[in-house]
């Protein structure tokens, strides 16, 4: 039976190739992160580099040299133009160097606050609207604690630590919801 790999990193480490080689090329891979990521975006498009470039209003030359290319080499402004051809858009995010994970997870939250906030203020006074970003404040709470659960379930005493109905695998986010209502959720 012939080996299943999960991975060409993993398929290259039992390669017969000397280990100065399987080194190289496990580099290459390593360098092509965001342009692999590119690639199978574009793919999921069912778009050509052809159609990129047309978007984009360059040659097809260059998206295919931009998709040759390592990730060291790309730049912000094709990485957005690229994107935004294929109907994706951008988001970057910056940061001390020495922040720790939990800033990370702060700066991400007061981020959902403002996008929360900026859906109530488009809501508006209409009913529709305001019923629909009621719904998404649920399942935006909903999928956090279910997030910081999950993510808790593996420290050692987060068990004992909680009530049964947190505990929960999630099964009672439709009770949530329900229990909730759209009305139950106040703007900022």
């Amino acid at each position: 039976m012939t080996k299943q790999y999960t991975s060409v990193t993993e398929m290259i480490s039992d390669s017969p190739l000397e280990e100065s080689q399987r080194d190289e090329i496990a580099a290459r891979i390593a360098s092509r992160q965001i342009i692999k990521r590119l690639l199978t975006l574009r793919a999921m498009r069912g778009m050509s580099q052809e159609e990129v470039a047309d978007r984009m209003k360059c040659s097809q030359s260059r998206i295919s040299k931009l998709e040759n290319g390592i990730d060291g080499d790309i730049r912000i402004g094709d990485m957005r133009d690229y994107l935004r051809a294929i109907d994706y858009d951008m988001s970057l995010f910056v940061c001390p160097k020495q922040w720790k994970s939990f800033q990370h997870i702060k700066f991400h939250a007061f981020g959902i606050r403002k996008c929360l906030g900026q859906l109530v203020e488009f809501a508006g006074d209409d009913p529709k609207i305001v019923q629909g970003v009621s719904k998404a404040h649920v399942e935006t709470l909903v999928n956090l604690v279910k997030f910081v659960v999950d993510s808790a379930k593996n420290l050692p005493s987060f068990t004992s630590m909680l009530p049964d109905i947190i505990e929960a695998d999630g099964s009672e986010a439709e009770e949530l919801e329900d229990t909730l209502g759209p009305t139950a959720i106040a703007a900022p």
